[in-house]
């Protein structure tokens, strides 16, 4: 059985109606105009931003409906380098490895407590880094808690 889009009355259908969307798209822009030069200088009002954004919709799918039509349902071949071998992540699939990141300063201490100045001189500013949690818990690595 023939898809409706495949049918030479949806063909035809489809491109009539991407044509009356061009000429609707023409009305708007005159329509546009005469709302614009009837209306005060300085910024435009919501009812041009409307009218415009109306006209930019029926140009763009009238135009895509009158030259492209019932091609636009045709099937498409997509390279096997494209096809996802893998599934693709989802919020729920990234939530453990988004918590098990931790701050660590740049001198190697964990969870953000500063170690013992070498130089006997405590740095102004620290450079905080994210490194994988080695466990789940901050306190479960930490001697002596």
């Amino acid at each position: 059985m023939a898809q409706w889009h495949e049918r030479r009355v949806a063909r035809i259908g489809l491109r009539a109606a991407g044509l009356a969307l061009l000429v609707s798209a023409w009305m708007d822009g005159i329509w546009l105009q005469h709302v614009v030069a009837a209306s005060l200088p300085g910024e435009a009002s919501p009812a041009q931003i409307l009218i415009a954004a109306l006209m930019f919709a029926s140009a763009s799918v009238g135009f895509m409906l009158a030259v492209v039509g019932a091609g636009l349902w045709a099937p498409v071949a997509v390279s096997d380098r494209w096809m996802a071998a893998s599934p693709i992540p989802v919020a729920r699939d990234l939530e453990s490895t988004l918590f098990a990141m931790k701050p660590t300063l740049d001198d190697g201490s964990p969870h953000g407590i500063p170690a013992a100045p070498r130089d006997g001189a405590m740095s102004s500013h620290r450079h905080i880094r994210w490194s994988p949690a080695a466990r789940a818990h901050p306190a479960a690595s930490r001697p002596g808690i």
